[in-house]
């Protein structure tokens, strides 16, 4: 049997193809900066299967907001706490409330306290640190679902 060439009648699409999604995450050095910071899940502390969570969703229509991927907005979670504060109604009002996971839309990240595992209580900053101090011009923002 002999073989023959085939031809393939539509071009392969390019790395650049406008029909692609385009990438909407942190970059590369967000990424460090968060897991770097949270040295571990923020809520149990554990270092395995980490995933950087969204405290204020981009499914919402965060993903076009520029502070979507800051560090304030970011927090490094285990697989299973990911999957709790996503998904199980009473973690869901805890992370609302006072854990400060998930942020409504409307609210600054920066603005809301997160409870640490590592930390306690504090504030995440833009600049992808941790304080006790409440940032300049802070105003208590809704956090409550």
């Amino acid at each position: 049997m002999r073989r023959t060439g085939i031809q393939r009648q539509t071009p392969l699409r390019s790395a650049t193809s406008p029909s692609r999604p385009r990438n909407t995450g942190p970059t590369a050095k967000v990424r460090a900066l968060v897991y770097e910071r949270d040295g571990g899940c923020v809520i149990c502390g554990g270092t395995h299967h980490l995933q950087l969570h969204h405290r204020r969703p981009r499914a919402l229509g965060g993903s076009r907001d520029q502070g979507t991927n800051l560090p304030s907005n970011l927090i490094a979670l285990c697989l299973a706490c990911h999957l709790r504060v996503e998904t199980d109604p009473l973690v869901m009002r805890r992370a609302y409330g006072i854990g400060g996971w998930k942020v409504k839309q409307g609210c600054d990240p920066a603005m809301v306290r997160v409870l640490h595992a590592r930390y306690g209580s504090g504030f995440l900053t833009v600049a992808g640190g941790w304080s006790y101090e409440p940032p300049p011009g802070f105003t208590p923002q809704g956090t409550a679902a």
